[in-house]
């Protein structure tokens, strides 16, 4: 591990396509036809509480106004027969909390901190007396583990900006909440979920889901720029779904009425390092995380004053990271080079050993005598002979988010999201000519509008798009290279570049497998609507979720060489025996895609002023996954045909290549998609609460699963997997995809039940929390 060495520096201040835009305008036109109020949903709060006349009987029609101190806005709203009142969709942030009754002085609740998707009670005693008093009470902190309906945790803005982290990253934060674990397999950068897998979770993002198709986090936002998250780790209501594990639910900073921002440096390196044991020299390292932050009201000279109307807010930062890591390898000595071995080598034709452990020069293969040049000479006495001088891998990761908020009237407003990021995926080989940077991009946008036309009515009209294009070049460094074997003249990516050699025990050699742009993103649209009745709140929904892909890769020719026939696998490599071939040419290739939509209605019942039920049902419509270009096709595991088949197409396949365009390749079982949600809340004691619940989830399969689909051969576009015999060698160098061989190569081939039934993953749990004090939450679980 690094031992940090870190200079952080932090100031602020304050003062007072075609068919997808098609799809957009009728979502548009579905969405925003509201005449009720569409606040903001995913990661909004919830205030609510019981007020009470001095006599102690419940007091109703009282005037309760919740006023947002950032912004001016009041929400006003009058309490039930039974004293309570309740306001959802709330923003988080300072909150003034007004209850007024004739013939009763006024209660005003200050400092009222409300939290991402916390439900927050307070509650008011009026005391009868002059109208005109005003008696004010300043609120206490609230624990981000009370008032809430689901198991997870809270990370606020004060942790977010005092933790140490050493990356600063969201994912290591994620990785604190009780029943999270960081997932190694991906470097720390997303956490298992009370034992379901890292690939079970979605992070969501001012209500745009920014999660790959196998469970990634696709965007990592600047913790400056967020103002709160919450990891919701189960018992969570029927509004989330999709996947069974944890729901990341972060929040982006606004502006407010008054100025503030800030700007930040943090700094980390090598110089208090020690040298790791196994490296024989000390690896480099720099990493400066700087960038700034400012927001306020929106103000056009002439046309906007933007106080306690429009707010702006806007975040960039600069990641970058200078590191040369020595990578070591094993690469031929140049006696091996010559075709000398220290050990015996067998000869595979008579079965006798070489004569003094040295291959003949007239056997070695001119292929293979070509390819030599591109393993460097040992540099370092061990085992692992070579050491590479120059493994950098450098870093530069710019950033923005921005958003504006606007207050349109008193009962509508709209508010904008857009977030950028830049960064290159590297591949650092040990042989750093073979050493590769590709660039690598998020976009993401969100758009939601508000409007109300009573209090107790309340809905959530937006759309989200998040987009990740992703191209990989050819390195400026590739060489041409005649090999002198036809085949590798038929395809562009074997035409320039070295192809993919590997051998047992040896380091490979070769340039970036695969080739060609690809992208990944996906379309949301969703509308809530939730109703406030007596102890009832009530809420549904209906989300649309596009999830689409574009791949248009090719890939290398590979050779791979073991120690099969000579007893060493250089020693077959010299000699040209090959133990396997792989033909390169087209890769993955696809525009693939699958919609959704997504049911749910939910009761959250104050049944008594201690016991809280929240009913739920959910049900997911998946649509089948189609290949608009009909490249992509599905074997069926039960018939071993391909679908759709040849000889059912009205294409002529031998002709265009292609299999019929938006097939259905994986259609599902849809009964499986009702998913119902219990939960309860029972207040023990005044600051002991228990909760239990039960939750039936569904589940996808992994994007990369569905991606191979693309893979299952076409005519001209076939992936056969050449084997040369066991004991005694038929593939040669000369001739390593033998025509007269084509039908007993191994077809790759993949497919999928189809119709596919649903996982279903049934999620119970219990625990019993106590506040011990304004700082201290005993939770067990």
């Amino acid at each position: 591990m690094w031992s940090p060495h870190r200079i952080p520096c932090k100031t602020t201040f304050s003062r007072r396509h075609g068919q997808h835009l098609r799809i957009s305008v009728l979502l548009a036109g579905f969405l925003f036809w509201s005449p009720a109020e569409p606040l903001a949903q995913i990661g909004a709060g919830t205030l609510m509480g019981h007020v009470r006349k001095e006599s102690g009987e419940a007091a109703s029609g009282v005037e309760v106004e919740i006023h947002r101190v950032d912004t001016n806005e009041i929400f006003p709203l009058l309490t039930n027969t039974n004293g309570n009142y309740r306001r959802g969709g709330l923003p988080p942030g300072q909150y003034e909390i007004t209850a007024s009754l004739t013939g009763h002085g006024t209660q005003v609740r200050t400092h009222v901190k409300l939290l991402v998707e916390q439900i927050r009670e307070e509650n008011f005693l009026l005391l009868r007396g002059d109208p005109g008093i005003r008696h004010s009470t300043r609120s206490g902190p609230v624990l981000a583990g009370t008032g809430r309906e689901d198991r997870g945790q809270l990370i606020d803005q004060e942790k977010l900006e005092s933790m140490p982290i050493n990356t600063r990253d969201l994912g290591q934060l994620v990785s604190l909440a009780a029943g999270a674990a960081p997932s190694h397999e991906s470097r720390g950068r997303s956490v298992k979920v009370l034992g379901m897998r890292r690939k079970d979770n979605l992070t969501f993002i001012d209500g745009t889901l920014f999660t790959h198709g196998d469970g990634t986090p696709s965007f990592h936002a600047s913790t400056d720029a967020l103002r709160e998250f919450d990891v919701k780790t189960g018992l969570y209501s029927a509004e989330y779904g999709i996947r069974p594990g944890g729901q990341i639910v972060a929040v982006t900073k606004s502006g407010t009425n008054e100025f503030h921002g800030g700007w930040f440096w943090f700094h980390r390196n090598d110089n208090l390092d020690a040298r790791n044991f196994f490296e024989q020299r000390k690896a480099e390292f720099k990493r400066n995380q700087l960038g700034a932050t400012l927001g306020g009201p929106l103000s056009l000279p002439g046309l906007l004053n933007g106080r306690d109307r429009a707010w702006f807010f806007i975040s960039y930062q600069m990641r970058s990271i200078r590191e040369t890591k020595p990578l070591t390898g094993v690469v031929p000595t140049p006696e091996q080079k010559a075709g000398q071995f220290a050990a015996p080598i067998r000869d595979p034709l008579t079965g006798d050993f070489f004569p003094e452990n040295r291959i003949p020069p007239q056997r070695l293969d001119p292929v293979s005598l070509k390819l030599l040049r591109f393993w460097p000479a040992p540099n370092t006495p061990s085992a692992l002979n070579y050491t590479s001088p120059d493994s950098h891998s450098p870093l530069d990761n710019p950033q923005v988010i921005a958003r504006i908020d606007l207050r349109q009237s008193e009962v509508s407003r709209w508010a904008g999201r857009f977030v950028w990021d830049s960064t290159e995926w590297t591949s650092t080989q040990p042989i750093s000519v073979f050493s590769t940077r590709h660039p690598l991009a998020t976009l993401g946008q969100s758009l939601s509008y508000t409007r109300s036309l009573s209090p107790r009515v309340q809905s959530a009209a937006s759309l989200h798009w998040f987009r990740r294009p992703y191209d990989s070049v050819v390195s400026p460094r590739s060489v041409k290279l005649d090999l002198g074997i036809p085949e590798l003249l038929l395809s562009e990516v074997d035409r320039i570049g070295v192809p993919i050699v590997e051998i047992q025990g040896y380091t490979r050699i070769g340039d970036y497998s695969f080739l060609g742009p690809s992208s990944l993103g996906n379309w949301q649209g969703k509308k809530d609507l939730t109703l406030v009745e007596g102890d009832h709140a009530l809420k549904t929904g209906i989300h649309f979720r596009r999830h689409y892909n574009l791949y248009v890769t090719s890939r290398r020719s590979r050779f791979n060489f073991f120690d099969r026939y000579t007893g060493n696998g250089f020693a077959d490599f010299l000699l040209g025996y090959l133990s396997q071939s792989r033909l390169g040419g087209e890769g993955s290739r696809g525009r693939f895609h699958q919609d959704s939509f997504y049911f749910y209605i939910q009761d959250t019942w104050k049944a008594t002023p201690r016991l809280t039920l929240n009913l739920g049902l959910r049900y997911e419509l998946r649509l089948a996954w189609r290949d608009k270009r009909g490249f992509m096709s599905n074997l069926d595991p039960v018939t071993a045909m391909t679908v759709p088949g040849l000889l059912d197409l009205d294409l002529k396949p031998w002709e265009t290549g292609r299999f019929q365009p938006n097939y259905p390749l994986i259609r599902w079982n849809r009964l499986g998609g009702i998913l119902p949600r219990l939960g309860l809340s029972l207040r023990l004691a005044e600051k002991t609460v228990l909760r239990t619940g039960y939750g039936l989830h569904s589940n996808e399969p992994d994007l990369n699963m569905v991606l191979r689909l693309s893979r299952n051969p076409r005519p001209g576009a076939e992936r056969l997997i050449f084997n040369s015999a066991l004991e005694t060698p038929s593939l040669r160098f000369a001739n390593p995809f033998p025509q007269e061989d084509r039908h007993a190569a191994v077809p790759d081939h993949y497919g999928f039940q189809s119709p596919l039934p649903l996982p279903r993953t049934h999620s119970w749990g219990r625990s019993l929390q106590h506040e011990i004090s304004s700082h201290w939450l005993l939770d067990t679980g």
